[in-house]
């Protein structure tokens, strides 16, 4: 099996989606991801962990990945029988690692993708309210500095007091925004395969 095959996606595929295809496959198949499975359950995830970490040493970068299309791709038919070129053809033989390396012999844990990296470059949209409380205290900020500024300018001090009075609230949101969404996005998760 190729590495697009590993990846499951076409020859045709743009980095981005190699990459999307990269990232859900090692959330699934982390071994960290299946810390509370059986043994056997963790050897075949860091089995299948290997090979989509090779698939995406070659696919992630453009240089390897140009190589590994010219070395893998089919040979180009020819217009002479192979009887007729002087022999057989010679098959084209995909090398991607040295002769002295074993891919399924690659179980060295620092090359594997670290869990908390896993959703690093992945956008799937907004979740919901977890989502949209990192705004609130944005826009607590925002208003403690018009509601000083139309305080200095129109000398109303209950704008003015209101401004002192936002400023310390949008701190707090500010510290508590990301543990609120850490919280319910751990709740809202989906069951894993």
């Amino acid at each position: 099996m190729g590495h697009y095959e590993e990846l499951g996606v076409a020859r045709s595929a743009t980095h981005d989606e190699i990459k999307r295809a990269y990232y859900r496959l090692a959330r699934r198949h982390h071994p960290d991801a299946h810390g509370q499975s059986s043994s056997a359950v963790q050897a075949s995830a860091r089995q299948i962990m290997v090979k989509i970490n090779a698939a995406w040493a070659v696919l992630g970068e453009p240089a390897e990945r140009s190589r590994y299309d010219l070395e893998s791709a089919p040979p180009a038919p020819s217009a002479r029988p192979a009887s007729a070129a002087g022999g057989a053809e010679r098959p084209v033989r995909a090398r991607v690692f040295p002769d002295w390396f074993e891919p399924d012999d690659w179980s060295d844990a620092d090359e594997e993708v670290p869990a908390y990296r896993l959703q690093e470059d992945v956008d799937d949209g907004v979740r919901g309210a977890a989502d949209l409380i990192v705004f609130v205290p944005v826009g607590l900020a925002g208003l403690a500095v018009v509601c000083f500024t139309l305080g200095m300018v129109l000398q109303w001090t209950a704008l003015f007091d209101l401004s002192f009075l936002l400023v310390p609230l949008s701190l707090v949101g500010f510290l508590a925004a990301p543990v609120v969404t850490i919280a319910t996005r751990g709740r809202s998760r989906p069951a894993r395969d």
